[in-house]
């Protein structure tokens, strides 16, 4: 059995959530952070998420497995109702190319911003959810 790899730290604040991911995921690493998001969605009523917001400034991609897993879960968000999945690029241009495969042809909107900056520029209301992080 592998041990799982991947790390991540989330926050929801419906209809948010943010996300941060760290380092390579490997296919365990990606079902233990689905796992981990099933029992915190479980909190909050059906439907309540709507939004992602990732920051993939420490992330590393994963295995072809972990990737294949990836899709299965971008198409369950699809499922739950998101409508929109923004990513802080924050220089990750290889992350990007590979995220915009694995959305193709679901519907929900994922947009791509060069930096953090950039994105709260465009949507400052949404900074306190983002700076949690940042100041830890």
């Amino acid at each position: 059995m592998f041990v799982g790899h991947g790390k991540y730290h989330f926050a929801i604040d419906p209809p948010f959530l943010y996300l941060e991911l760290f380092e390579g995921f490997n296919k365990e690493g990606v079902i233990q952070f689905r796992n981990a998001m099933f029992l915190e969605y479980q909190k909050y009523p059906e439907n309540a998420i709507h939004y992602a917001i990732v920051n993939l400034t420490h992330w590393q991609l994963g295995t072809a497995d972990s990737m294949e897993q990836g899709r299965k879960m971008f198409e369950n968000m699809a499922m739950r109702g998101y409508t929109n999945v923004d990513y802080l690029a924050n220089g990750n241009s290889i992350a990007t190319f590979y995220l915009k495969k694995l959305w193709q042809d679901l519907p929900v909107k994922v947009n791509f911003f060069d930096s953090t900056e950039q994105y709260l520029s465009q949507y400052p209301e949404r900074g306190s959810l983002i700076k949690q992080f940042s100041e830890n």
